[in-house]
């Protein structure tokens, strides 16, 4: 009974998130608004696609669907890098907890120096903390990528993680430390002694802590640091280009800003508009908007305050404290034109940014609305939502979620014993074999074989015996060197009289091995199904449910319900 009821869980949970996402995902996101993303898949290349997403800008819920099919395809090619490329981008763009999921799978495919990610992995997961309001979570995977980094003779990541380090313990403890951390590291770059080919590398760190120093002295409003940072970053890029000219421009612009310059800093952040998107380009929308209304153009202020929210809504972007002057400012002109549709829009807006930035880091100032006070909009939500209840309406809308759930466990349950009838038939049959699974003759006619191919093929032969296919490092190459002869005639003797390709080869023989042997009376209870699979030559979990789904022909039958089968028959 207590293995009957196991799928139920977990059938219970998978139908509880798709009523969740039928009820309430599918009404927001359209089907048709993500329509382009197989279009897309099917036009190009695996490594196209995945350094293209690292710039996707769709909304979340396209970017979630296709960040699902990108890794899939990856998965099916064996493409590690690709696949951490996406893993790499949904850790940044996801929301908890998927951000912090994406950066463990990241850090899972990243164990080895030669992976892509091995060096990058703890810093991007410390990027995901950081992001996600958990700066002391932040510091310790910082400082575990700098260790590994110094273990490993890692300079660079070496500077990067101390100025993330430098970025999050100066949020916490102030600026003079920050300032500290970053005046030392910038010491540390100067100090390495660097050969010639390194002069690249050694300009683009001194170019990321001077941007550093340029981000920190733009949060403060500082524009005399500013000023200086950015002239010595303008010198090192009149040797060898290593900062966006574009970012150029906006800093530019806002330096200019901070000075009073409004003419010279509209015509700097006018130039980043057609290159940049996303919030880079609300930022730059916010500031043009602000230095318009310091001018006086009232008109030109609103129009790129609406290009700012316009971009917001559009992209999902998480609202910040300009994001609430910015509805402000346009609820404002709701009010003057006597639009209430839009003021009942920009309310429900404000409420929402509200009520995100005062559960982030130094962004619980509270600014009244022109026309409401905090109190009468809490009424007015009040009273909206007291309209809104609908006690009919409820109750039809329960009545489905139930419906569907049922129906939903109702389907899978019908599966799930399909497939463990489909299962206990196989076993029978096999058990009443007076033969084992496995067939290590060739099919064909082998009478006018080639000498050498036929010398190939007994070596093949005796090699199934041995079971040398239990290694999961084994390739076409190793093989011809372990039976010592050429990787031409192996192939031929398995192409050919095998019937197979290599890779198909070597999973039947594994797949058939693992079910003769864990059929017969061999006690596996104690063991894992991970180690048991490995015993015979599986890399990972995920091949072997393939290749025992594709042996016993049914896609629903899961390596736990085999060996519970196994053990229940063994005992």
């Amino acid at each position: 009974m207590r293995t009957m009821f196991k799928p139920i869980i977990r059938l219970s949970f998978i139908a509880t998130s798709l009523v969740v996402c039928l009820g309430v995902i599918h009404p927001i996101y359209p089907q048709d608004q993500c329509k382009n993303n197989d279009k897309v898949i099917d036009s190009l290349p695996i490594s196209e696609l995945a350094s293209a997403f690292i710039y996707y800008e769709g909304p979340s819920i396209c970017a979630l669907q296709l960040a699902l099919k990108l890794s899939e395809k990856a998965k099916f090619e064996n493409d590690s890098i690709n696949l951490s490329k996406v893993y790499a981008a949904m850790a940044y763009r996801a929301e908890k907890p998927y951000g912090l999921m994406y950066a463990d799978s990241l850090i899972n495919i990243s164990q080895n120096p030669e992976d892509f990610y091995y060096y990058e992995a703890d810093l991007i997961k410390g990027f995901v903390y950081y992001n996600q309001e958990e700066p002391l979570k932040a510091i310790r995977q910082f400082e575990k990528s700098h260790d590994l980094a110094v273990r490993s003779k890692n300079f660079e990541i070496e500077i990067r993680s101390l100025i993330w380090i430098a970025t999050v313990k100066g949020e916490q403890t102030g600026s003079d430390e920050s300032i500290k951390i970053y005046h030392d590291v910038l010491k540390l770059i100067k100090t390495q002694k660097w050969e010639e080919k390194d002069s690249q590398l050694k300009n683009e760190l001194e170019g990321t802590i001077l941007e550093s120093f340029i981000t920190f002295y733009i949060n403060h409003k500082k524009p005399d640091s500013l000023d200086h940072y950015l002239q010595k970053l303008k010198d090192i890029n009149k040797d060898i280009e290593i900062s966006d000219p574009v970012q150029m421009n906006i800093w530019s612009g806002k330096l200019a800003m901070f000075k009073n310059q409004f003419d010279s800093a509209l015509v700097a952040l006018k130039k980043t508009v057609p290159y940049i998107k996303g919030q880079k380009l609300m930022d730059v929308y916010y500031n043009l908007g602000v230095i318009e209304g310091e001018l006086g153009h009232q008109e030109s202020k609103t129009k790129y305050f609406r290009r700012y929210d316009s971009i917001s809504k559009l992209h999902e972007l998480p609202p910040g404290l300009e994001s609430k002057e910015v509805l402000i400012h346009l609820m404002e002109i709701a009010i003057q034109e006597e639009n209430v549709s839009e003021q009942m829009e920009y309310l429900k807006s404000i409420r929402f940014v509200d009520s995100f930035i005062t559960k982030n880091r130094k962004l619980s100032q509270i600014v009244d609305v022109p026309g409401y006070s905090i109190q009468e909009l809490r009424n007015e939500r009040a009273g909206l939502i007291k309209e809104n209840e609908n006690k009919s309406h409820l109750s039809l809308f329960l009545g489905t979620i139930i419906t569907i759930v049922i129906s939903i466990l109702v389907y899978y349950y019908y599966k799930y014993r399909k497939a463990k009838s489909t299962l206990t038939d196989y076993l029978d049959n096999l058990s009443n074999s007076p033969t084992s699974t496995l067939v290590k003759k060739p099919k064909k006619n082998t009478d006018d074989i080639e000498p050498s191919i036929q010398i190939a093929l007994h070596k093949l032969n005796a090699w199934e015996d041995n079971k040398g296919y239990r290694d999961k490092n084994v390739d076409l190459n190793e093989l011809s060197s372990i039976l010592k002869t050429n990787r031409t005639y192996i192939s031929k003797a398995i192409n050919i009289y095998k019937e197979k390709s290599f890779r198909v080869y070597i999973t039947d023989l594994r797949i058939e091995d693992f079910i003769t042997t864990t059929s017969e009376n061999f006690d596996y209870k104690k063991k894992s199904i991970n180690s048991i699979i490995q015993e015979f030559g599986f890399n990972s979990k995920d091949t072997f449910s393939r290749a025992l789904k594709n042996k016993l022909k049914n896609n629903n039958i899961t390596p736990s319900m085999y060996m519970d089968e196994i053990i229940k028959r063994n005992t």
